[in-house]
């Protein structure tokens, strides 16, 4: 009887993996650029803080700054041995050579690519929560994924007064 039990949890084990498809989309043609080349970035948008004892996370800002002036040491060396020049930014709006238009198109793409990803999170999240699914997903290490948001401090600001 306990062999039987055990051939059938097998057995639905294996008929439920046909169920799940993974992909996994990567350009394995790419390489790093080298050479003379430029490299702009915004600023890294890294805060650091303390745990309390209470559970929350109490911002540090020595330790921000601290953090970032190391993010950017490191990707300055790092591109700097591949001969890369790194310009760093602290706001898009201040993107040299990158006219209004041309950064509505950017903004528009990475809002395209942002739905996207949180449609694949979504449809992901649904599938895990599916039979036959929902009885490997934890064993195997399956986990729930964060949905992508914007950075809400960079939204702007709108006023309806009339002056």
């Amino acid at each position: 009887m306990r062999n039987m039990g055990l051939a059938a949890a097998v057995a639905a084990s294996i008929a439920s993996s046909g169920c799940v498809q993974t992909r996994q989309y990567a350009d394995v043609q790419f390489a790093p650029p080298s050479g003379d080349y430029k490299l702009l970035v915004l600023r890294p948008d890294v805060t650091v803080g303390s745990l309390t004892t209470g559970g929350m996370v109490e911002p540090r800002a020595d330790w921000t700054e601290q953090a970032r002036a190391s993010i950017t040491a490191a990707l300055r060396a790092q591109q700097a041995s591949r001969g890369g020049n790194v310009t760093i930014v602290e706001h898009r709006n201040q993107l040299p050579g990158v006219g209004e238009q041309e950064l509505a198109d950017i903004e528009d793409k990475l809002a395209a690519a942002r739905r996207y990803y949180n449609q694949t999170v979504y449809r992901y999240h649904s599938v895990m929560q599916s039979f036959p699914p929902v009885l490997i997903a934890k064993p195997f290490g399956f986990h729930q994924r964060e949905f992508f948001g914007t950075d809400e401090r960079d939204a702007p600001v709108v006023s309806f007064a009339q002056q």
